[in-house]
C-alpha cells in the first residue's frame, strides 16, 4: 500500500511535481500579461500622442461670395485650441482676472513640446518675467526659454508642457502666396481678401531679403492669426495690419528644434532698390525695376543690377519671397556694362 502522502507507485514523479505547480505558474503568467497591457496603454496614452502630429482634416470653406467676411466659429475655436494666451501680470486683477489692456499676445503653437511665437519688434531681454502663459482653458504654463530673431521681429516663447496641439504650416512653395485667408481677431474669424503692401521705405545699402512682409489684411487689424481653408498656418499679423509669413517661422523653429542659432536661408547681397533702369540696347524703350549691387557675392559683382530673380522681375516687396521659393543655387538676370548676363548664385544662411 502507498503511503496516503505519496503519489502511486506508478505515477512519475517529475511529471506529478509539474502538473502541481502548474496553476501557480499560470496564474503568474496571467498577471504578467495584464501589467503588460497596462504598460501599452501608458505608452499610448502618455508618450506617443506627443510626437504624432493631428492627423485630421480641416475644411473651412471661405463664404460664398469673398466680400462677405461672416465670422465661422469652427475656424475660430480651432485656432484657440492651438495657441497662447500671453497676459501682463501687472494688469492683474485679484487671483485670475485681468483688465481689458491685460492681454498682450495670442501666439499661435509651432511645435508639440510648448514653441509658440508672437510679434514683438521691440523686445528687451526679460521682458517676459512680467508675462503670464496660459492656454484657452486658463491653464497656466511657466516659460522656459526666449529665443528672439531681430530681423524678423518675431520672439519664441518655451513653455513647460508636452503634447500641444499645434498649427501646421501653409505649404508656401506649393501653393504660392495666397490672395484670400481665414483672419483670426480676439473675438472671430473672418474671411477676407489680402493685398500686397509694402510695410516702409527701405533705405539704401540693405539686404536684397529686407522685406519680411509683403500682405495686409483688408481691415488690417494687428496681432492676428491668419489661416487658409484647411487651418494651416499663413502668418501672423504685426502691429500694423502687415502679415509675416510662416515661411520665416518653419525655418526658424527647424533651428530652434536643432539647438541652432535662428537664420533664414536666402542671398546675402547688399545695395540698394532703383525704380527706373534703361534697359540696354537691344530692349530699347522698356524700362526695369532692379537691386544695385554694392559687396559682391558669388559671381555677382559691385555695380551689377539684378533684375531678375527666378524669373520674376526684382521689386522690393517681393523679392524675398521670390529667393525663397526658388531653387538653389537661385537663377538671376544682372544688367552687367549694358549687357544682361544670366547666373546661378548659392543661397545661405543668414543668421
Amino acid at each position: 500500500m502507498n503511503s496516503p502522502h505519496l503519489p502511486p507507485k506508478s505515477c512519475n514523479v517529475v511529471w506529478y511535481r509539474r502538473l502541481q505547480s502548474l496553476p501557480g505558474l499560470l496564474v503568474v503568467m496571467a498577471l504578467a500579461g495584464l501589467i503588460g497591457a497596462i504598460c501599452s496603454l501608458i505608452v499610448v496614452g502618455w508618450i506617443v500622442p506627443t510626437f504624432i502630429p493631428d492627423q485630421s482634416v480641416y475644411t473651412f470653406a471661405p463664404p460664398a461670395q469673398l466680400n462677405q467676411t461672416k465670422a465661422n466659429p469652427a475656424v475660430f475655436a480651432h485656432a484657440q485650441e492651438r495657441q497662447l494666451f500671453v497676459y501682463d501680470k501687472t494688469k492683474r486683477i485679484g487671483a485670475s482676472f485681468y483688465g481689458g489692456d491685460g492681454l498682450l499676445f495670442r501666439a499661435p503653437l509651432l511645435s508639440s513640446d510648448g514653441w509658440a511665437v508672437v510679434y514683438l519688434p521691440a523686445y528687451y531681454y526679460g521682458q517676459e518675467y512680467n508675462w503670464l502663459v496660459a492656454d484657452a482653458d486658463s491653464k497656466p504654463y511657466k516659460i522656459t526659454k526666449t529665443v528672439y530673431n531681430s530681423h524678423t521681429g518675431l520672439l519664441y516663447i518655451k513653455v513647460d508642457g508636452e503634447g500641444f496641439r499645434i498649427f501646421p504650416f501653409f505649404d508656401w512653395k506649393s501653393d504660392g502666396h495666397p490672395s484670400s485667408a481665414w483672419v483670426i481677431t480676439d473675438s472671430s474669424a473672418k474671411y477676407e481678401q489680402l493685398s500686397e503692401k509694402l510695410k516702409e521705405k527701405l533705405p539704401r545699402n540693405i539686404s536684397l531679403a529686407s522685406q519680411v512682409s509683403f500682405l495686409s489684411t483688408k481691415s488690417n487689424y494687428i496681432y492676428t492669426i491668419v489661416v487658409n481653408e484647411s487651418g494651416s498656418l499663413v502668418g501672423i499679423g504685426d502691429t500694423d495690419g502687415n502679415i509675416i509669413p510662416s515661411f520665416w517661422m518653419r525655418e526658424h523653429i527647424s533651428n530652434l528644434l536643432a539647438e541652432e542659432p535662428l537664420g533664414i536661408t536666402s542671398l546675402p547681397i547688399l545695395g540698394a532698390y532703383v525704380d527706373t533702369v534703361i534697359s540696354p540696347p537691344a530692349e530699347l524703350g522698356k524700362t526695369r525695376s532692379g537691386f544695385y549691387v554694392v559687396r559682391s557675392y558669388g559671381d555677382i559683382r559691385v555695380g551689377d543690377l539684378i533684375v531678375e530673380i527666378d524669373g520674376n522681375p526684382v521689386n522690393q516687396l517681393l523679392s524675398t519671397y521670390n529667393i525663397f521659393e526658388s531653387s538653389d543655387p537661385v537663377p538671376v538676370t544682372v544688367l552687367r556694362k549694358d549687357k544682361l548676363e544670366n547666373m546661378e548664385l548659392p543661397k545661405r544662411m543668414i543668421r
